[in-house]
């Protein structure tokens, strides 16, 4: 087993193991799978509010720390795999004039440039996901997990 395929459980737990597509066609296939792991996750969610202590009142800047790297859709997908190496991420916000354009991701690199057989000169632009949904640091995390179901929802 490879150590991305390793979970750690520090308590007693049911571990649902399966691939992220098909996972979701059946929540958009099956309503009551989805309200399953709808409620589910909100419990959890509660319960990890909990323990925070702040019931209901948790944000996004609470739990998720700034690091913010960036690359310009002009440079090649050579130097954004060399800058996302050196940061050690998987990821890579694409900004144009200090505005959020896309972004490009470890898969992108794999599915539109490696699997299309695409030159590493080829522009960070014409591979990156364009768009990429946002919310802002001060929003509940409430408000993300709803916003990441709708999302889910409508794809």
């Amino acid at each position: 087993m490879a150590d991305a395929d390793k979970l750690i459980c520090e308590e007693d737990g049911l571990i649902y193991w399966l691939a992220a597509a098909e996972f979701h066609q059946l929540r958009y296939q099956y309503k009551n799978v989805d309200i399953f792991f709808q409620r589910l996750f909100g419990r959890r969610l509660h319960q990890y509010k909990e323990q925070q202590g702040s019931r209901f009142t948790l944000k996004i800047s609470d739990i998720v720390q700034a690091r913010k790297i960036a690359i310009s859709g002009e440079h090649t997908v050579q130097q954004a795999a060399l800058l996302m190496t050196e940061k050690r991420v998987s990821s890579l916000l694409v900004e144009q004039n200090d505005r959020l354009i896309g972004i490009l991701t470890d898969r992108d690199l794999r599915t539109r440039v490696l699997a299309a057989d695409l030159p590493a000169s080829t522009a960070v632009q014409q591979v990156m996901t364009p768009k990429p949904h946002t919310i802002d640091k001060h929003a509940y995390l409430f408000e993300a997990v709803q916003k990441t179901f709708s999302t889910l929802r409508s794809t």
